[in-house]
Order: structure tokens, then C-alpha cells, then sequence
């Protein structure tokens, strides 16, 4: 997981700080992802693509399926 570089302020938040050339990968079903809260940060280098739409997005659903 991520370890010390992450402290919890309640059941819901958590702050952390993301080392450089690093990425913080979040699952979509928060309470039962496995993502950077359990595998640790994502290097740069494992990185090999790039979002390009919107599939889907509740807060403004005017923007699914829009380039970003």
C-alpha cells in the first residue's frame, strides 16, 4: 500500500502525498477497489496510454461521451 506517505482523518478522508513521477490510481467502487490504496503509487513508466472521452460521469452527465 502507500504507507507512511498517507495519514487517515476519518472514516471518509485521507490525505496523501504523491512522490514525483508517480501516480495515485483510484478504483471506481471506493470501498472495495483494489488501487493505489492497496498496490502503492503507479511509476510514470507503467503508464502506456491516455484518456481521450468521457464515458461517464454523474456530476455532469452533459459530458459522457465528450472528448477530453
Amino acid at each position: 500500500g502507500m504507507g507512511a506517505s498517507c495519514t487517515v482523518e476519518g472514516p471518509t478522508a485521507w490525505q496523501c502525498k504523491v512522490p514525483a513521477g508517480q501516480y495515485l490510481m483510484m478504483g471506481d467502487n471506493r470501498d472495495h477497489s483494489s488501487d493505489s490504496r492497496v498496490w502503492g503509487f503507479l511509476p510514470h513508466e507503467q503508464v502506456y496510454g491516455k484518456a481521450v472521452r468521457v464515458l461517464f460521469n454523474l456530476r455532469d452527465m452533459s459530458r459522457a461521451w465528450t472528448a477530453l
